[in-house]
């Protein structure tokens, strides 16, 4: 922190001290302050810096500023389509403000950057569950189930899923696997 803070006391136009001293800040609990150097990073880079504006995202979220960590998140995609970290936290906060179509768009594109991004595929299944689209969501547990393969919460609540669409065999057999994962696992019995 001494150091962040006599690179920005002698030069404040140095925006990487600035987000090295908004993130130490911000993680030692000190937010407020931690989002007005990321911020001032933000400035200096013209919010074209992928590591600025999620940093500053995750802040501001953590603020319960969820509208001004979208605006935060969008900008870091904007500046880098491919980096992963922003479209998840994105996901995230629009599965938190009940926003799930957004969610789901949000990991469809992670899954297309990284086909096998096991997280994006098991949240996109559980927005699409959200969104009312179980059909969906049983076809990305599916596809997830390979990628977790120790996973015993996922076959459990592919099992559900079938089960509601009257595909009892196909639910039993899900809740076999989740058993024979994890022979505690008391729901799937």
């Amino acid at each position: 922190t001494k150091a962040y803070s006599r690179a920005v006391a002698g030069d404040d136009t140095d925006w990487e001290a600035h987000l090295g001293l908004g993130i130490v800040l911000a993680r030692s609990g000190d937010l407020e302050t931690g989002r007005d150097h990321l911020e001032r990073a933000s400035e200096l880079q013209h919010g074209a810096n992928v590591e600025v504006e999620y940093n500053l995202g995750m802040v501001l979220e953590s603020l319960g500023l969820p509208d001004r960590a979208e605006e935060a998140y969008e900008r870091a995609i904007a500046a880098d389509a491919k980096v992963v970290a922003p479209l998840l936290a994105l996901g995230i906060l629009y599965d938190d403000v009940g926003r799930y179509n957004d969610a789901i768009r949000c990991y469809q594109r992670i899954v297309e950057i990284e086909p096998d991004h096991a997280e994006a595929i098991y949240r996109q299944a559980l927005s699409m569950v959200n969104a009312g689209d179980i059909e969906g969501a049983v076809e990305a547990l599916g596809r997830v189930k390979p990628l977790l393969p120790d996973d015993a919460t996922v076959r459990y609540n592919r099992g559900v899923l079938l089960e509601q669409m009257g595909r009892v065999m196909e639910a039993a057999r899900e809740y076999q696997e989740a058993v024979s994962i994890d022979p505690g696992y008391a729901n799937a019995r």
